[in-house]
């Protein structure tokens, strides 16, 4: 999946996947992630905000440095981009982080995994999948619509390829093949 930032003489885009657990570590230092309380993207998104001005000298050479950006073009960026990719690259590493921790956990006999987790993996399963997606669009309330509606279709599926009426109405078709759920 590619985020893209823009200037106002170029298009510098990198892969999440590019993005170095030393380079996640660094952008966490740089907006003083421990210093922050948010629960969603949307409240992370506004303590990036309200930390951009003081933290910009940190974050500058972070920014650089991942997308290849001139020092000089740093200057252009929009802020509410380079904003959205702060949020989206911390929200990633912090995803990142755990599911390590999870991962150990899963060792040590303990499987927990937040539905905050869970509805990123699918922000980027979906990103992933459908190259068109704008990774930003899909805000954590998108995401908790998108994960429903997926328990729905998985609560729906019989034997049958008869429509099923939903309690608030909707009615769920079961598509031709099972392979094309999703």
């Amino acid at each position: 999946m590619k985020l893209r930032l823009h200037t106002q003489s170029s298009v510098y885009e990198t892969e999440i996947n590019k993005i170095t657990f030393g380079q996640c570590e660094d952008i966490l230092d740089a907006i003083d992630i421990d210093n922050m309380e948010f629960k969603n993207s949307d409240e992370l998104e506004k303590c990036i905000k309200s930390t951009l001005k003081e933290r910009i000298s940190k974050i500058h050479p972070v920014i650089t440095s991942i997308f290849c950006i001139p020092d000089e073009e740093f200057a252009s960026l929009k802020i509410d981009e380079l904003v959205e990719v702060l949020t989206f690259i911390t929200s990633y590493a912090l995803n990142e982080l755990s599911q390590c921790a999870s991962n150990s956990n899963a060792k040590k006999g303990g499987n927990i995994a937040s539905l905050y987790q869970i509805l990123f993996d699918l922000q980027i399963t979906l990103c992933d999948k459908f190259k068109g997606l704008n990774p930003f669009i899909l805000r954590h309330e998108t995401m908790q619509e998108v994960f429903l509606l997926m328990k729905r279709l998985n609560s729906a599926q019989t034997q049958s390829n008869e429509p099923i009426q939903c309690l608030n109405g909707d009615v769920i078709r079961r598509p031709a093949t099972d392979d094309s759920w999703f």
